[in-house]
This record gives structure tokens, C-alpha cells and sequence, in this order.
């Protein structure tokens, strides 16, 4: 039973001779809806296009846009005119909607989609697919083509694996290719006849009529899918179109594998998701999808795309960045100036090129939804299926000088969405309401709770004891879907989007915290941004009453700082705060942007601040802050630079440690590529790293023992290698497989050991061993090693000794910042530090090589090894309790609430160090503690966010909050409060004859408390418990009844901590 229950302010129930009690009358008619539809289920087809923006007939995108097959789906259903994607990004975008899950709840924005599997972050990790619901409630699940982000399918949600199905591939090509075709991930080149200039592989567009090896000194060139040979032209061609035969478009297999389905009988219901790979790029289409863009001489007859020449003036600089800049200089201008007047005819010949491959491209993708739809028209399931379109995100064609995704502007967040269901064909219950367009701000996360309504499915696929009971973000749509123009619903007022902050990287698998991001939040009438570092715009799309138009379709005019857009920017910024959970917009630390001044502020102890208009995050000012944090002191600091290789005795330690290296009888250095020496660790024929005590069979390693080991406060290690070659992959499936790499540990003597360990082609890992804490096992950081450059890298733990935390990350070394690998607990002492290659015995070891004493790689034959040219450990502190800056808090932080504290922090003068969030509590009168909210490993080089969660003790007397490290600028310091638990807003039930109930929604998995009082002006109200539970389905129901004698009654709904 789902019931979908009102907002009420009053929380009461109130039972009694002549009581007025709210009726949900709702109930009756959802259960017979749902029994309704379960007695003959609808089957259900989804198809999803790739970048496919609102460049659609009847959307109000480019006007030369030709989709008439998805113009007749719209004639027959519903179309959605203010639908948004939930992340303007692949994988998350689609993480998202077939998770049912918003960014903001998963952490999953986007950072290194390419590495970051969704399946990784932990609210994904078992989260029930809308497959896997229709799959467990009795239907078979089908699918084909681009569903999830590419390489990071999970097959396992369908009925069928698609690979062994003869379903379409998720396939970008065709596309140009000079290697050999069918080695099972061609990548592509970008088309011979596009400008000289390296454009790349995404950014070409051709018909597949311009054969790329016709052109003159690319005769080498050929037509190649991912996986295999594609012929345009040829006698074994599959399809014969417009007298040309060639071979299908992995689209074009797609939609003759659902046409083929849907020829079948089939005894179940059925789920068929569908996915285009058009019309992402790049931009390859059969020629007659060019020709519908050609006038009778061949001439490209596209249009060019709304332009504002100076659009970009008052967009924050957040979003405008610095061409070529480092990643904190970055920003979302894309591509635009290749394609105007740089190339080709002076007339923009090149964007009007890029525009018409888009647009044939959709036309193309559009056929294949004619195919789709045809032979549902012709099936036995024409009278009981649900078709729903839509795209994963929109896609820039110039507009705001932007060409791609990945912003938060309307070109990009806006996607076509389309319903249909059974009811709506002549004669049905909804056939007044076909054709018919719904202007509601709605969003691909309604998507999933939507087809549970219409399918009869439950409504809370993750609740359960053994589930992660986490709700669906998003609403049920059926309320539109009944009268679409009306666009009225209990459902929210806006829909949001979420997306990454490009200036900063961020850990794989994680939650990213939501400070981090950019927001925005599209409602009926107005679209506002808000930006990691509190940059805002606010675009205004009301209809103006005199034009029939609206005021600013193409986002031109930033209304963000205007005072007359002041309301409707406050309520659109408080409808986002309230979908992060946070009761109010307005942050509760004072003057936390330092525009102008320190006021609030105070610095404690050894620490002094100023004020600093140099680097700030945003806006004019920050906070420097001096003297407060503890010194890195380097322990180790050996440079292997001995030139001649011969001895590694003469490396140099800058640090303050004493202890020894034990190099098993195999004291020598090879040279690196610049002449400086350099540290084998590997295997080589040549270079061995020998058994320190030369019993076969064991690890081989070098090892450096402390003279004192290290047991309190903040650690970093750092290896900085200079080349490797690493041919051996790591199979995780496999214990033997594993060991084989090179590795990098501390140990802990008897606490535990953490390693970080290079695996060839499967790149990196981090774990721990020992009693403290088991194993944990990090992503790949990057496949083929492909991050790091040429000149190496650098490998990086660190943590807290203290507490035992861990943190292991890898950087390219050329400026940009470390990203995370892994992370663990149980570290809290530190022995040795160690160099081995993992192999179980020295034979086995990744295919051993010739090597000389000074050439490892001599005649390419080399095992696998790594030149580390650099070793750090440091001992980083933070200072004393309370040196740092303070702000009071005691009269603003509420007890017992809970509290999202962060701040943007950069260092001033080490490149490394630690920040720490802190907060300086006194419970009555007892010493003060100085509980840790967060810390980061800063740099000198860009902003990085600290953050983390605080809930505040009862019974303070003092409260502050500190922020300290080593010499750092400081920015954006701001508390939210959770919106916690209490008194929940509930309805009551009446049952008649004395008894009703009380409903309310819930939170999945959270404890509720239902308590009653006969007399509230009793002490504490008069209230007592009567029952405590743990809610696994939002709609809950409790039944109350008046006891004998009683006349009237209260009973209210508490939600636990």
C-alpha cells in the first residue's frame, strides 16, 4: 500500500466525541488502483538517446530540427516541455535514473566518470535498479544498446544478459581508424578531413559517405566499430538504403532486436529498455540523414544556434575559468572558438558543420524510435504497453560559447520526456489527453516511482530489513499524466540537477559532499544556480503577458544580483536546501566570506589573521592565517640522485631519522632518464630485488627501519617515481592472481601494515592488513596508468596516528591534486617503511627481462619495475587545541541538533599540510575537548573543501568553532542544520466507531515512536509511549483507539535519533 500524503502543519490526531478528524480519503482508491493494475500488468518500454538536448520537434530547441517519428509518440502521449536531468553528465545522470536516487543523496556528481563506477559508491552499491524491481515483481527485463555509462554495465540487473540477447552494442562508432579493426576497443581518430588542428576523436563530424581512407595520405584509413570491421558499402552489407548497402549502426541493431521482440509471443510481462548512442559523439550518421540538412547543391542549410556575443559578462568566474589553466583555474567554457571563424571559410563554415552533424544525428536516432514504435503499433501489445522517451542529458551546440555538456544551463539540464500509456489510445480512459504538453518542472528521477504507480509495483523498492532503505527521490507523475495542462500535483514545486565542481578532484569512491557541487533548480517560471563557492545566477523563463513569449529562453540575462528577482531567488535557494536536508538557506557562521573584514573572528593562541584580497575563493576577500598550525618535520627525505648508480648508500636523507635500509646484498642505483639516479624496485634479469634474508620463495622487498617509530599525529608518504613499466594485471577474482605488482608499504609492527600497490593494466589499489583491520580494497585509480605522464608521478598515504585513519591517493605530478585511491582505520604506529614487486617467488615475476646495469629496458624485454627517485615521510601537525581562528557559536548552534560544518582552506606557505575543522566544547564545568568535524590534506596550489558533521552535546557553556593548520587562507565558512528528528507531521485515518489511525510519511529505515495523552496540561504533556518501530515502506499506518471511559485523546508521531 503506497499512500501519498499531504503536508500538514499540525501533527496532532486527535480523538473524541465530536472531534473533527482529516480523512484521507485516498486510501480506498489507491488500493484499487494498485489491485487494479496488478491483475493485468502493462508491459513497459523505455528508450534513452545519448546528448539528445531539446532539438526535438515541439520542444522549442533548433528550429531545423526534423523528428517526426518522436513527434508522433508525442501526438499520442504526453510531453513533459520543463523536464531536467538529475546530473548533466553521463554516469550519474543515469545512475540516477535507474536508481531512482538523486547526486545529492548518492555523492556520486561525476568526478572521473570514466574510473568511477556507480556501482562503487555505497548508496548505489545495493541499491534495487528499476530492472531489478521489475524483474523480482514477475516481469522479464530486456535491454540493449548504451543503458548505463560505458564500461560500467551491470548486466546482471536484466532477465537476459544483452551479450548473449543479439542486442545492439554500446558503440559510439562508426569512426575513422588506422589500427588493426577488431581488437575489442578501438577508440577512434578524429576524421582526416577536418581541420589540421588536433580536434580529436569527439569533435569530428562526417557523413559515413566521406570514406576517411579516400582522402589523400590517409589511405590506411577505415570505417571501424569498437569491436569489429564496419563497411558502409560493401555486398555483405546488412541494410540496403537509398541504393547504398552497408552494414547496420549499433542503433540500428538495437531497434531490429526490439522489433524482433515484440514479433514474440512472450508469457510474462515485459520491461524493455532500450538505449541510442546517437546522438552523442561524434557526429558519423549515414548520408541520407546529412542529405535532410543539404540544399540541391549539396549546401549545408543548418542555422546556427541563439548567440549572444557578450552573454558571458555576468557570469560568475567560477564558471568562466582559464583556458589551458590548472584544475583550480578551470571552468565550463567549451570548445566554441574552434568551430567560429578560426577554420574553414571565415563563416563560421565549421560550427554550421558541427550543427549539422548534430541534427542529423538526432534525425537519425529519431528513425530508429519510428522503428520501435511501429512494431509496438503492429504487436499483440499495442493495447497494454507503457512507452517512455527521454534523453540522459541535453547537449550545448554553441549557445552560451559552450559546446558540450557538463553545466548547469538550461541547454544542458533540459532533456525531452515523453509518456505514453494504454489509457491514452482512442477510446481510453485518458484519450482527452494525448498530444497534450505539461509544463511542471519534473526530473528523470520521477521517472522510476512513476512506473511503480502505473504498474502497480511497490513504491519503496529499497525498504526492507536486509535493504538499504533509502527512498526514491523522486514523485509519481500519474497526477499530470490525468490533466497534464493543469500542472497541478502534490509533488514538488522545482526540480533539481546536480554537477561536479570541475576546479577540484575528488576521492573514487566516496560520497562527494554536496558544499562541493554546484546545484540548480529549475521551477515552473525560474531557473537558479548556485555554485560551490556561492556564485549564483537566476534566469528568468515566465511568459511575458504582452509577447506570449518568455522573458529570457535563452538564459542571457543573469538576475541573480538584480533586487527585484530577490523573492523568487530566496524561495528557489530555500527549495534546494530543504531537498539537501538542511533547514535553512542562511548559514550560521558570521561573516564567513570576509568580504571586507575579520568581524566575528578571533585568532587564538600562537595564531594572528588578516584580511587577504589576493586569494580568495570568490568574492573580494579571505582569511590569512598564520602561526597557529605545527610544522611538517620531514622524518625521511632520501633522494636517490647518486649519478654514477653505483651505490644507494650515497642517497641523501634530508630528514631527521637515523635508521637503516636493508637492500638485500643488491646495493645499486640504475640512472633515470635525466642521468639522476634512481631507485629499481621490480624485476628485471638484472636488477633483482633480492630476498633480504635469501630464503626462497619469500617477499622480496628493501626495507628502511625507523630508529624510532612513529605512534602519535598526523603522517606523509610520499613516493615520487620518475618512469615504470608495468605489464602484469591484477585479477581480484583471484587470491594467486593477486601480488603481482609493486608495492609500497608502512608497517605498523603489530597493529596493522597499509600498502599501496600498482597493478599494470588494473592500475592501483590501497589496503591493510592486520588485526586492527582486516582487509580493505580500493578501486583501480586509472586504467593503463594513462594519468600519469611520461615523467611519473606521485604515490601518497596519509593520516592520523592518533586515531588510526588512512588515506591513500596518487597524483599525476604536474600540478594538478592527489585523488583518491582508498582509505582504512587501524594505522597507529608506524616501524618501516618497504619496497618489494609482490612476487611470491622472483621466477613468476611479470615476464623477467634482460636489463643492464644501466638500462633496465634493453631491448625491450624488461619485467616490471618502478625508478623512484624520491621518498618522503613527514610528521605534520596541526598546533596546539587552541591556537587557530575562532568564532563563538554557543548562542547559535541549537543542542542536540545536528550540524554540516565546511570551509574552503588553502595553504600559504608548505605545499602540504593538514587543516582541521575543530570544534572547542565545555559541557558545564569541565575541561574543554576539541572534537575533530574534518580534515584536509591542503596544498598551496587551489581551494580545497574541508568538511564533515557535528551534533552539539546538551548542558555547554562553551562552544566555538576553530579552524587550524599550518599557515592557510580561509573562505566560505559555513554551519547548516540538519533537519532532524521530532515531531512528525502526520493525518489521521478515521475508522468510525472510536477507532481511527495515524499516518504520516516516513523515512526508510528510520524509528518512529507513536505516543499518547489524555491530558496535555499534565506534566510533559501527559505523554507515554505506546509502540516503537523501524519504518521500511514511507507510508505508514498506525492504528489508535480510544480506551473504555476515555471521551477524547492526543496521539502524535516522534521519529527517533
Amino acid at each position: 500500500m503506497h499512500m501519498v500524503l499531504p503536508t500538514y502543519s499540525a501533527a496532532l490526531a486527535r480523538l473524541g466525541a465530536g472531534a473533527v478528524v482529516c480523512v484521507l480519503f485516498s486510501l480506498v482508491a489507491c488500493l484499487s488502483a494498485s489491485a487494479s493494475a496488478q491483475a493485468n500488468p502493462p508491459n513497459v518500454i523505455v528508450i534513452i538517446c545519448d546528448d539528445l538536448n531539446d532539438s526535438v520537434e515541439g520542444m522549442g530547441g533548433h528550429p531545423d530540427a526534423l523528428t517526426p517519428q518522436i513527434d508522433r509518440l508525442m501526438d499520442a502521449g504526453v510531453r513533459f516541455t520543463n523536464a531536467h536531468c538529475n546530473a548533466p553528465i553521463c554516469g550519474p545522470s543515469r545512475a540516477s535514473l535507474w536508481s531512482g536516487l538523486l547526486p545529492s543523496t548518492t555523492g556520486y556528481y561525476g568526478y572521473n566518470q570514466q574510473d568511477n563506477n556507480w556501482r562503487d559508491f555505497t548508496k548505489l552499491s545495493n541499491a534495487i535498479t528499476l530492472m531489478e524491481h521489475f524483474k523480482s515483481n514477475g516481469y522479464t527485463v530486456w535491454g540493449s544498446g548504451k543503458i548505463f555509462h560505458n564500461g560500467h554495465n551491470d548486466n546482471s540487473v536484466f532477465s537476459v544478459d544483452p551479450s548473449a540477447d543479439g542486442a545492439g552494442p554500446s558503440d559510439f562508432g562508426p569512426f575513422p581508424w588506422a589500427g588493426s579493426v577488431g581488437s575489442g576497443n578501438n577508440q577512434g581518430v578524429q576524421h582526416p578531413d577536418m581541420p589540421t588542428d588536433n580536434w580529436g576523436y569527439y569533435a569530428s563530424t562526417a557523413s559515413l559517405a566521406n570514406d576517411p581512407g579516400e582522402t589523400p595520405g590517409y589511405e590506411n584509413y577505415q570505417w571501424s566499430l569498437k569491436d569489429g570491421a564496419y563497411s558502409y558499402t560493401s555486398e555483405g552489407g546488412a541494410l540496403g538504403i537509398d541504393g547504398d548497402v552497408r552494414d547496420p549502426m549499433p542503433d540500428e541493431i538495437s531497434a531490429q532486436w526490439a522489433q524482433n521482440k515484440l514479433s514474440q509471443t512472450h508469457g510474462d510481462p515485459f520491461l524493455m529498455v532500450v538505449g541510442m548512442n546517437r546522438p552523442h559523439a561524434p557526429f558519423y550518421a549515414p548520408d541520407e540523414f546529412f542529405e535532410l540538412f543539404r540544399d540541391e547543391n549539396g549546401n549545408n542549410t543548418v542555422s546556427l544556434p541563439p548567440y549572444l556575443e557578450n552573454d558571458l559578462d555576468d557570469l560568475p568566474e567560477i564558471v568562466m575559468g582559464t583556458p589551458g589553466g590548472t584544475i583550480s583555474e578551470r571552468g565550463y567554457m567549451s570548445g566554441l572558438n574552434k568551430y567560429k571563424q578560426d577554420y574553414g571559410n571565415g563563416e563560421n563554415e565549421w560550427w554550421l558543420n558541427f550543427v549539422q552533424g548534430y541534427l542529423a544525428c538526432v534525425a537519425f536516432a529519431d528513425h530508429q524510435v519510428g522503428v520501435i514504435w511501429d512494431a509496438l503499433q503492429a504487436s499483440e501489445y499495442a493495447d497494454n504497453t507503457i512507452v517512455i522517451l527521454t534523453s540522459d542529458h541535453g547537449y550545448h551546440l554553441g549557445e552560451k560559447n559552450h559546446t558540450a555538456k557538463t553545466t548547469a544551463w538550461e541547454e544542458t539540464t533540459r532533456v525531452p520526456f515523453v509518456v505514453y500509456t494504454p489509457e491514452m489510445r482512442p477510446g481510453g480512459r485518458l484519450a482527452s489527453v494525448a498530444g497534450q504538453t505539461c509544463n511542471a518542472p519534473v526530473s528523470l528521477v520521477d521517472i522510476y516511482p512513476t512506473l511503480n504507480a502505473l504498474c502497480g509495483l511497490p513504491a519503496d523498492p529499497n525498504g526492507g530489513v536486509d535493504k538499504n532503505n533509502i527512498a526514491l527521490d523522486g514523485h509519481d507523475l500519474t497526477p499530470l499524466l490525468d490533466a497534464p495542462f493543469e500542472a497541478r500535483w502534490d509533488g514538488p514545486t522545482v526540480s533539481l540537477s546536480h554537477l561536479h565542481n570541475a576546479r577540484v578532484a575528488w576521492p573514487d569512491d566516496t560520497k562527494s559532499p554536496w558544499a562541493l557541487n554546484h546545484h540548480s533548480v529549475r521551477s515552473k517560471d525560474y531557473h537558479y544556480i548556485l555554485y560551490s563557492d556561492g556564485s549564483e545566477e537566476l534566469y528568468d523563463h515566465s511568459i511575458n503577458p504582452v509577447s506570449d513569449l518568455a522573458v529570457d529562453p535563452n538564459e542571457w540575462t543573469n538576475q541573480a544580483d538584480n533586487a527585484a528577482y530577490a523573492a523568487e531567488k530566496a524561495v528557489l535557494k530555500r527549495r534546494l536546501f530543504e531537498s539537501l536536508g538542511l533547514v535553512d538557506p542562511n548559514s550560521l557562521v558570521a561573516n564567513g566570506s570576509f568580504e571586507s573584514n575579520l568581524d566575528n573572528w578571533v585568532a587564538m593562541g600562537s595564531a594572528s589573521a588578516v584580511l587577504d584580497s589576493t586569494n580568495v575563493l570568490a568574492g573580494a576577500g579571505s582569511a590569512l592565517v598564520t602561526g597557529g598550525g605545527g610544522s611538517s618535520v620531514r622524518v625521511l627525505d632520501y633522494q636517490f640522485n647518486d649519478a654514477s648508480g653505483t651505490s644507494l648508500n650515497s642517497a641523501v636523507n634530508a630528514g631527521s631519522d637515523s635508521g637503516t635500509w636493508n637492500f638485500g646484498g643488491f646495493q645499486t642505483q640504475t640512472p633515470n632518464s635525466t642521468g639522476i639516479g634512481a631507485l629499481n624496485v621490480g624485476y628485471t634479469e638484472y636488477y633483482k630485488s633480492q630476498d633480504v634474508d635469501a630464503s626462497a620463495g619469500s617477499t622480496e622487498y628493501r626495507k628502511h627501519t625507523l630508529s624510532s617509530a612513529m605512534t602519535t599525529g598526523q603522517f606523509e608518504f610520499i613516493v615520487d617515481f620518475a618512469s615504470w613499466n608495468l605489464r602484469r594485471d591484477w585479477d581480484s577474482s583471484s587470491d594467486s592472481a593477486q601480488g603481482k605488482g609493486v608495492q609500497f608499504s608502512l608497517l605498523g609492527s603489530s597493529t596493522v601494515s597499509v600498502r599501496f600497490e600498482t597493478y599494470g593494466a588494473a592500475g592501483f589499489r590501497a589496503s591493510a592488513s592486520g588485526p586492527a583491520s582486516g582487509d580493505v580494497f580500493g578501486n583501480s585509480f586509472d586504467n593503463n596508468l594513462n594519468r600519469f605522464s611520461s615523467s611519473g608521478g606521485l604515490l601518497r598515504i596519509s593520516g592520523n596516528l592518533d586515531n588510526g585513519t588512512w588515506t591513500a591517493s596518487a597524483n599525476d605530478g604536474e600540478g594538478g591534486t592527489y585523488q583518491t585511491i582508498a582509505g582504512g582505520s587501524g594505522l597507529t604506529r608506524i616501524t618501516d617503511i618497504r619496497f618489494n614487486n609482490l612476487s611470491p617467488a622472483e621466477g613468476s615475476w611479470g615476464g623477467a627481462g634482460a636489463g643492464t646495469a644501466t638500462d633496465p629496458t634493453v631491448n625491450g624485454t624488461a619485467g616490471d619495475y618502478m625508478l623512484i627517485d624520491n621518498v618522503t615521510l613527514a610528521s605534520v601537525g596541526v598546533g596546539d587545541d587552541n591556537s587557530g581562528l575562532q568564532q563563538d557559536m554557543l548562542a547559535r548552534l541549537k543542542p542536540a541538533k545536528r550540524y554540516h560544518i565546511s570551509a574552503w582552506v588553502k595553504l600559504a606557505g608548505a605545499s602540504t599540510g593538514i587543516v582541521e575543522l575543530n570544534m572547542k566544547q565545555t559541557i558545564g564545568s569541565d575541561e574543554p575537548t576539541f572534537p575533530n568535524v574534518g580534515s584536509i590534506a591542503a596544498n598551496n596550489s587551489e581551494f580545497l573543501l574541508v568538511e564533515g558533521d557535528y551534533t552539539v552535546p546538551e548542558n555547554l557553556s562553551e562552544l566555538s568553532l576553530i579552524v587550524q593548520g599550518p599557515d592557510f587562507y580561509l573562505d566560505r565558512v559555513q554551519i547548516f542544520e540538519y533537519a532532524g528528528p521530532g515531531l512528525v507531521a502526520s493525518v489521521a485515518v478515521d475508522h468510525g466507531a472510536g477507532n481511527a489511525s495515524v499516518a504520516w510519511n516516513a523515512t526508510l529505515g528510520l524509528s518512529y515512536t507513536l505516543q499518547k495523552s489524555s491530558d496535555l496540561t499534565a506534566p510533559n504533556g501527559g505523554w507515554t509511549n505506546l509502540q516503537t518501530l523501524t519504518a521500511y515502506e514511507r507510508a505508514k499506518e498506525l492504528s489508535v483507539t480510544l480506551e473504555p471511559g476515555e471521551t477524547a485523546a492526543f496521539w502524535r508521531v516522534l521519529q527517533n535519533d
